[in-house]
């Protein structure tokens, strides 16, 4: 996925800046603009009560328990005062079933963008023992078996157990190898495309575990560079790009009692397995094709070791992993599912499929069912733009909005579904945390408002305005910032910001980030601001967003060309002074349309593009490109590389950090090879050390210093 990662940063401490304040070095150096996200807040297991880690005045850190409907503190349940708090400071924590034992994670250390590993600690709240997880190396996703007893993790690419009775820990695989064979953790490709890290799961009784085996040694390896030393350091990784060989993958089943492993032979053809559970008599998991325009989600019965498949999905173009998938008991599941035209709901109860909600609407989060058969979950049926948290009876179809509020609400619920956390935000309204019950909705009290980054803001800040650009059959949502001074009697320059990938949504009435302040410097700048969905994106039902299959860059330009024409259009707008600017997929689509506008846009800046599609990962670029080998023409027209000699007129500002291990540099160094063939200029930075985000304060205050300059430059001042 090439979605860009917005920067949050979480302070619980008040601060004081002025609207005058607003700047570059404001958001990029300081990190004046600080925000809460209620991400430290969790609900315990047993009861409707939340625990937060939170900071004493002297920098301890405690895990509190809190009471859900007063807020009062009912207890300390870890104190970091007691413990050599230099060497342990907690960056997250995890609760066994029971919540009687936590497990504390300290000495983080990032993987690429994504993964991570740590020395975890398991402290038992009862006792106040506090014992390391494994003294042999930093360990990778640990998570306690169902009956508390012990705690799998991995470590170089090895499947372990901890018995926390017997203190004792027990390997499982040995074959584990860096850039060879990866044992109950996923590859590269699953991580950033399945959204699939911890790959393996214990049994409903916590006396097996079954895990994914990913043998990697036929993909072949990309490999980036640091600079500190006089020799330059090579980083190599395994990296499926379109059309090359994938892990070969195998289910592993381990049985704690008669420490037997042993592979299942699964009797079906398959590419991916995106997802693995736990049942209760033994496992399921879904199975994709290399296509994959195939899913089927498949049981497999340990006693009997029997499989059956209890769901199948196929689509011409392509099918989806579920964004909700949840186990019941016995053959019954909830799925979610495109295959009505929009993504919904659905039960499968022993094998027969109905659905829960119905419309043209995009349910876009589950939060779970309750005893009584209402279903909990978050859509955009009201907007398109926005998202609130409902809840529909299965057996009654009743539905009943919890929230209502204008932006965009998301909802943590308690385990006995009595209650939630909603965290509404929405354009100029950082996050808004309250506790609410779950019978209608009502606010019980708030935990966090942002106070002082709101009253911050409210002195500089332009609003959106959310409209509709007419595009023939299609409208596109769209939204504007206009200058705070704003006088329609004035021609003023505009900067479209795009991203425009398939499924995603650029125009959310939501909380957006440190790039939104950027946006209110462009407009005291007296630049409008505006940003178009085109063909492609989602929200509006999957012939809307499936429409750019096989051939990426065409229907999403063309939208951009028109949207641009439609804006220079209107009376206030200067139709000579439009640039457009987009991050990895929006850096595709800015580029390409510098290149195939003629003339249209004035200035474009693209940051870490995919030059070509052969260069990415097979499981993004052949979901909608299809495999080279049988559609070498999608992939041909689809190339930004092949557009270049297109390019007429306007200027191109290009920058990419080094060490992307998701766009790789590759594609800006053919970008820039193809232009220097064909003659053109354009201005290009590197940022060394930086990956796919450039998220470094040094390297992201140059960046966007470059890109307001160059802004100025060519909107402005020409």
């Amino acid at each position: 996925m090439l979605k860009l990662v917005r920067l949050m940063i979480m302070v619980m401490l008040p601060m004081a800046m002025n609207a005058q304040d607003l700047s570059l070095e404001s958001i990029w150096l300081k990190y004046s603009y600080r925000v809460n996200t209620g991400d430290r807040i969790q609900f315990q297991n047993t009861d409707a009560n939340y625990t937060q880690l939170v900071y004493d005045k002297d920098g301890t850190q405690k895990l509190n328990l809190y009471d859900i409907a007063s807020g009062k503190l009912i207890e300390t349940l870890y104190d970091g005062s007691k413990i050599d708090r230099d060497h342990l400071f907690i960056s997250n924590y995890e609760f066994s079933s029971n919540d009687k034992l936590v497990l504390l994670a300290t000495a983080e250390e990032p993987i690429f963008r994504r993964s991570l590993k740590a020395n975890y600690y398991a402290y038992n709240i009862d006792t106040d023992e506090f014992h390391q997880l494994s003294d042999q190396g930093k360990q990778m996703y640990p998570h306690f078996s169902p009956d508390n007893k012990s705690v799998a993790f991995i470590r170089n690419n090895n499947l372990f157990y901890k018995s926390l009775h017997e203190n004792k820990e027990v390997q499982i695989t040995f074959d584990g190898e860096i850039n060879q064979k990866i044992n109950g953790y996923a590859d590269w490709v699953y991580e950033e495309e399945f959204m699939l890290t911890r790959a393996y799961e214990w049994s409903t009784r916590g006396d097996q575990i079954l895990f994914i085996q990913f043998d990697e040694s036929a993909v072949k390896e990309y490999e980036m560079q640091t600079f500190h030393d006089l020799y330059p350091e090579t980083t190599g990784f395994k990296y499926p790009k379109a059309g090359e060989q994938n892990s070969k993958v195998s289910l592993q089943l381990y049985d704690l009692k008669t420490e037997q492993l042993r592979t299942l032979n699964i009797p079906f053809a398959y590419e991916y397995i995106p997802r693995i559970y736990a049942t209760d008599n033994g496992f399921a998991f879904l199975l994709l094709n290399r296509h994959q325009n195939h899913l089927q989600l498949v049981s497999y019965n340990i006693k009997k070791d029997q499989f059956n498949i209890i769901y199948e999905e196929k689509d011409e173009r392509y099918v989806d992993v579920p964004i909700v998938l949840q186990y019941l008991s016995g053959n019954n599941w909830v799925i979610s599912s495109e295959k009505d035209g929009y993504t919904h709901l659905y039960t499968i109860i022993n094998q027969h499929v109905k659905a829960i909600t119905k419309g043209n609407f995009e349910v876009t989060d589950y939060y779970g069912m309750n005893t009584s058969g209402w279903v909990f979950y978050q859509s955009a049926e009201e907007n398109e733009t926005e998202r609130q948290v409902y809840k529909i009876n299965i057996h009654t179809d009743e539905k009943i909005a919890l929230t209502a509020e204008k932006g965009s609400h998301s909802a943590t619920f308690s385990g006995d579904n009595q209650f939630f956390i909603d965290n509404h935000s929405a354009d100029g309204l950082p996050y808004q945390i309250s506790v609410r019950e779950s019978d209608k909705g009502k606010k019980i009290r708030s935990i966090e408002e942002n106070k002082e980054l709101l009253k911050q803001i409210k002195s500089f800040w332009s609003y959106k305005d959310f409209f509709e650009i007419p595009l023939g059959e299609y409208n596109l949502n769209a939204w504007m910032i206009k200058p705070k001074n704003f006088d329609p009697s004035k021609k003023y320059p505009v900067v479209m910001f795009v991203y425009g990938g398939p499924g995603d949504q650029n125009v959310q009435n939501t909380w957006g980030g440190l790039d939104d302040f950027w946006f209110q410097i462009l407009t005291q700048k007296d630049f409008i601001v505006v940003s178009v969905d085109n063909r492609g994106t989602g929200m509006k039902g999957s012939d809307f967003k499936k429409m750019t299959y096989a051939k990426l860059g065409q229907l999403e330009v063309e939208d951009q060309i028109k949207a641009a024409k439609y804006l220079g259009g209107l009376p206030y707008i200067d139709q000579d002074k439009i640039g457009i600017w987009g991050w990895s997929y929006g850096g595709y689509v800015s580029a390409f349309s510098l290149f195939e506008g003629q003339g249209i846009f004035k200035a474009a800046i693209a940051i870490a593009p995919i030059a070509n599609w052969r260069y990415y990962n097979t499981v993004y670029a052949e979901r909608y490109l299809g495999l080279p080998q049988e559609n070498k023409m999608a992939y041909e027209t689809s190339s930004l590389l092949n557009a270049v000699p297109n390019w007429k007129a306007g200027s191109l500002f290009l920058a990419h950090g080094m060490l992307d291990d998701n766009v790789h540099f590759q594609n800006s160094i053919k970008l820039v090879e193809y232009m220097n063939y064909y003659g053109k200029q354009y201005d290009f930075y590197c940022y060394p050390d930086s990956d796919h985000n450039i998220g470094t304060s040094g390297n992201r205050y140059h960046l966007y210093t470059k890109m307001t300059n160059f802004l100025l430059e060519h909107l402005m001042n020409e």
